[in-house]
């Protein structure tokens, strides 16, 4: 119940109209910072022209007053990639100072190869992050985005060099999937983590009514 506020309207600012998926709020440093995709051109290339941007908070004592937001940044890699022909998991270093500058060059750390990662579409999407006990665990939704879709896990250590593909070691099977909750719910995805008032780790993700899928339109 609790309330709602409006940081940003996309229309407000041109190119960056269409396409605003997978919101996420971190804190860097001292500051708070709201990241997602958005269109690279609102007319033509689809709905996988897009790439990431960043807003800073300029004031973290009111984070839902839009005035203490800045603008839009596109996030800028170090040099030019080409992807690696499916949606994969990139990693590259950062600079906390203006984390919208990547300061690696970028290097995929997993690519769908496993039947439940191929499901409709070949997909490793949504990174998110849970630190424990010197782990680093990487969750990933994989597959499409209907009933199909899943979430997969990479594990490393935190004292390796996790900008090596060959320091993650992948489950070979998927740690969360529709059939774990005997169809009432589909396509558990794009998560991330937050801890509740008692400090116990607490995973937040995306799913659908089971209904919803009947068609299997996604």
């Amino acid at each position: 119940d609790a309330e709602e506020h409006v940081i940003w309207d996309e229309s407000e600012v041109q190119g960056y109209g269409r396409w605003i998926w997978a919101p996420e709020l971190h804190k860097i440093g001292d500051s708070w910072y709201f990241l997602s995709t958005a269109s690279l051109d609102e007319t033509t290339g689809g709905n996988f022209n897009i790439r990431p941007f960043m807003m800073k908070c300029n004031n973290s004592e009111e984070i839902t007053n839009p005035d203490s937001w800045g603008e839009p940044e596109r996030v800028k890699t170090k040099n030019d990639g080409n992807p690696a022909g499916s949606s994969s998991l990139y990693i590259a270093t950062s600079d906390p100072s203006n984390p919208t500058q990547l300061t690696s060059t970028c290097s995929v750390i997993t690519v769908p190869e496993y039947v439940w990662e191929l499901e409709r579409y070949k997909v490793n999407e949504g990174p998110a992050v849970l630190q424990k006990d010197g782990k680093v665990y990487l969750a990933f939704s994989a597959s499409g985005t209907g009933s199909e879709y899943c979430v997969g896990l990479l594990t490393g250590n935190a004292d390796d060099d996790l900008t090596k593909k060959e320091n993650w070691v992948k489950t070979p099977y998927p740690i969360m999937t529709s059939g774990d909750f005997n169809d009432e719910l589909c396509g558990p995805g794009h998560n991330s983590f937050t801890v509740d008032e008692y400090g116990n780790a607490v995973i937040v993700y995306h799913a659908r009514p089971a209904d919803t899928h009947a068609g299997h339109t996604g």
